[in-house]
């Protein structure tokens, strides 16, 4: 009885280990799943950030391990500003957003990769002169 339970105790483990191992994205062909390192943030802390003075965004295309095939700029989550194929562009560019000339509001960069994930980084815009921005992540 006792071995049979222990049998059985071995084996859930085992299948749970196979299954975990399963479930974490395989990196063999340098695929990542950017959806979900946007949504947590730990890859969008890599490609997007401002100049010291809050007037230009870079976005860092080599920081996203895979090809950027279009840059959208978004007011309002409604509204698009901005729209650019970014196909022919270099992987490893750095591409500049200007955003002092931007009304204030709220604003989104929505970047889409070859697979179609989507990287998005949220920030407002307080004010037209001297531009006042707070980045959050998405």
């Amino acid at each position: 009885m006792f071995q049979k339970l222990l049998l059985c105790l071995l084996c859930t483990v085992l299948a749970s280990n196979i299954y975990a191992q399963s479930a974490v994205p395989n990196n063999e062909d340098n695929v990542l799943d950017l959806s979900f390192l946007s949504e947590n943030g730990m890859l969008s802390e890599k490609i997007f950030f401002t100049d010291p003075d809050n007037k230009v965004y870079y976005i860092d295309f080599e920081a996203t391990k895979t090809k950027i095939t279009q840059i959208q700029l978004w007011k309002n989550e409604e509204e698009l500003v901005k729209n650019e194929n970014t196909l022919e562009l270099p992987e490893n560019t750095i591409y500049e957003l200007k955003i002092e000339d931007l009304p204030a509001g709220s604003y989104s960069i929505e970047l889409t990769t070859v697979d179609d994930d989507a990287i998005i980084q949220i920030f407002n815009v307080t004010t037209n002169k001297g531009v006042t921005v707070k980045k959050d992540k998405k």
